[in-house]
Formats: C-alpha cells, sequence, structure tokens
C-alpha cells in the first residue's frame, strides 16, 4: 500500500520527502512507485520493477525508471588543490531506464550485471557558458552504460552489522551515443571490514574504496560523473563534491561503541585524495 518516504533525493540537496506505493506480487515479486522533494526543491520520480525469483531464489531481475531534477549541484574544479571559493552551482537532470540482474550461488557471493540509458542535461545561472567551466557541462548528453561484477558479503546484516566483511569490484563501460568526445570506462574497489569487541559492544571498522576512470584519447570524463570526495559517506567534514577529479581513494577508520540497542556512537577518522 501507500507509505511515507524519507531520504534523499540527490546528494547535497539536502533532507527529502515524499510517499510510495507498494504492491507485492508472488514469489517475492513487486511494483514501487515513489516520488520526493528535498528541500531545496530537487524531485525524485522512480518506479522499480522487480520480477519473480528464479532458480529457488538464487537469480533476481528487476527494472527501474527514475528522473531526477537535482538543484544546486556543487563544482568547485578539478583536483586537490581546488578553491573552496570557485564553487559552481548548476542544475543536474538525468533521466535513465536500468535493467539489472544478480546471481547468488551462495549466501555470501554475489554475481551482478546491468544496462542503462541515460539521458542527462545541466544548466546554470552562473555567467559565461558552462561548457568553458568543466567537460561536460551545458551538453545533453545521451549513455549507454554497461556495468559487471561481484561482491563477497559475510556481515551478519547489510543494513547494520557488528562482524564479517565486505568486499566489492565493479566495472562499468559508458558509451556516450550522440558521439560527444565523453566516453570512459570505470572501475571501483571496496573493502569494509568489522571486528567486534567485548561481546559487541565495541567494534573496530575499517572501509577502503578506490575509483578509477580511464579514457580514449581526445576524450573526457564529464563533471557530472567524476569521482568525487565529500559527503556523509565519502570524507564526512567536506561540502559535498569538495573534491572531483578522474581517480580518487577513500580511507576510513571507525572505533564504535554501542552502550544500548538503540544507541550507537563512533570516533572516526577520514582520509582521501583525488587525482
Amino acid at each position: 500500500g501507500v507509505y511515507p518516504w524519507f531520504g534523499s533525493v540527490f546528494g547535497g540537496a539536502g533532507m527529502a520527502v515524499g510517499a510510495g506505493y507498494l504492491k507485492r506480487l508472488e514469489k517475492d515479486a513487486s511494483i514501487n512507485v515513489l516520488g520526493g522533494v528535498s528541500v531545496n526543491n530537487s524531485v525524485l520520480l522512480e518506479t522499480k520493477l522487480a520480477a519473480p525469483e528464479l532458480w529457488r531464489g538464487l537469480l533476481r531481475v528487476d527494472a527501474v525508471g527514475r528522473w531526477t531534477d537535482a538543484r544546486g549541484v556543487s563544482f568547485y574544479g578539478f583536483g586537490p588543490a581546488s578553491d573552496r571559493n570557485a564553487r559552481l552551482r548548476y542544475d543536474y537532470q538525468p533521466a535513465e531506464a536500468t535493467g539489472n540482474v544478480a546471481l547468488t550461488p551462495a549466501k555470501w557471493l554475489a554475481l551482478h550485471g546491468g544496462y542503462s540509458f541515460v539521458s542527462l542535461t545541466t544548466s546554470s545561472d552562473e555567467p559565461g557558458t558552462l561548457a568553458t567551466l568543466g567537460p561536460g557541462l551545458g551538453e545533453k548528453l545521451r549513455y549507454n552504460t554497461l556495468r559487471w561484477g561481484m561482491a563477497v558479503d559475510w556481515r551478519t546484516s547489510p543494513g547494520y552489522s557488528t562482524r564479517g566483511g565486505f568486499y566489492r569490484a565493479t566495472w562499468e563501460r559508458h558509451h556516450e551515443t550522440n558521439k560527444r568526445p565523453f566516453n570512459f570506462d570505470s572501475q571501483e574497489y571496496e573493502v569494509v571490514q568489522l571486528v567486534p569487541l567485548v561481546r559487541e559492544q565495541f567494534v573496530l571498522a575499517a572501509r577502503g574504496v578506490v575509483t578509477l576512470t580511464s579514457t580514449a584519447a581526445g576524450h573526457d570524463v564529464p563533471v557530472m560523473l567524476a569521482p568525487f570526495l565529500g559527503s556523509g559517506s565519502t570524507l564526512r567534514g567536506f561540502h559535498t563534491r569538495r573534491f572531483t577529479d578522474r581517480n580518487r581513494i577513500l580511507l576510513t577508520g571507525e572505533y564504535r561503541w554501542r552502550p544500548s540497542r538503540y544507541l550507537d556512537m563512533a570516533v572516526f577518522l577520514d582520509a582521501g585524495q583525488v587525482a
């Protein structure tokens, strides 16, 4: 039935609220439609169709349609020495249709692949043309994106866990269909390790993420799709998308303390670099 939705329309757009409708079908199939608006008037509309489980639940197929109107997305320039006072704000409107396939031959192992067609545009009230401020800005781009990867997950719960590990590798190929010079490949590797102490009331948590991109001669990675650092999940304490470039690395260490089942606290250290 109908349910309230709270979350994020787009990173940096602030808190968002909305509503959705979920219809459950046989064999864990479902139809889910939701819409939300953030505090800066960014909008999200999304529909997800999950097919019935196949091969006794080992194979899952789903399709997602999503339209986003993200307002005031930040870009400070490329590189770790970018100037905080040189922030450019632009509006970003991606529309995408995605199909995903996931195979779980074991409880702890997942193999996944997918295809997306993405059409995206950007606009801005900043003086000057967007194209001179960063690659891909002001362009109408259309992408065929192929992705594949694998994940090993032996945490007790994906949402919250006090022990175990999560290891992921993903590869993507982005082909621009309007013959613009923005074709690129990307790969991302992530490692999460949780070590419980004193009956899991204290936990040491470590995370590492590496994102790499590569282009053919004469091509570039658009600003909107480039790896970045700065957000609640990528270098806390910095503005969203504070640092942008073709590659990034992020290392996080946490000492977590759970005094009760309703309260969790942590001392953390984040370190990152773009290049």
